[in-house]
């Protein structure tokens, strides 16, 4: 037989602690520690803050990078308009190659030898006047291109006038379209760019 006063135990990790009254009685007290709530609090809001970074960044990637393409169209569409040299030589015209992994402002052949024989298309080779890349998180369909040419301007979507309209889609990585993760460019005919969801 034992006797029980010569049992060693071990002490176990609780939330509950017992403790002796002023009575002399024992008294469960459940709770966790000031460090304990602090720790879980902490990981608590690295996570949160993680999470709300990552998310936020690819959301707001989607509705300005659509307004960076729209913007490099207008100034493609101004550059035509305004007949600026580009590299102090006059262009058939100015555009904008939407192609898979960026989009490029290019201008057109030199003016002083005709432009009978453009394709009004970005050929590569073509004087680059701006150009940027897709962001990461966001498919581009691709290729596309628009053009002007001076000195209306008149407007050729895909290398033709009277297309109709070009539509550029936007979408993140894991968004199926249509919904609230795309965008889409609309280019018509007569130079006019708007963005629908």
């Amino acid at each position: 037989m034992t006797d029980s006063s010569f049992l060693i135990t071990t002490p176990r990790a609780s939330i509950f602690s017992i403790r002796p009254t002023k009575n002399g009685q024992r008294k469960t007290v459940c709770g966790f520690t000031l460090i304990e709530v602090l720790v879980v609090s902490a990981i608590t809001a690295l996570l949160a803050g993680l999470l709300v970074t990552n998310f936020s960044r690819t959301r707001s990637a989607l509705p300005r990078f659509s307004a960076e393409l729209v913007s490099a169209t207008r100034q493609a569409q101004s550059l035509a308009i305004s007949g600026v040299l580009h590299e102090d030589t006059h262009r058939c015209g100015y555009g904008v190659a939407f192609l898979s992994d960026r989009y490029i402002i290019f201008a057109g052949p030199d003016a002083t030898r005709g432009c009978g024989g453009d394709n009004f298309r970005y050929d590569v080779g073509e004087p680059i006047v701006a150009k940027g890349p897709v962001p990461e998180g966001l498919v581009m369909t691709a290729p596309a291109d628009a053009y002007f040419q001076p000195p209306l301007p008149t407007t050729y979507l895909n290398g033709a006038v009277g297309a109709g309209s070009l539509e550029i889609t936007l979408r993140e990585t894991r968004a199926s379209c249509p919904s609230s993760g795309c965008r889409t460019i609309i280019i018509d005919e007569s130079g006019h760019v708007q963005v629908s969801q």
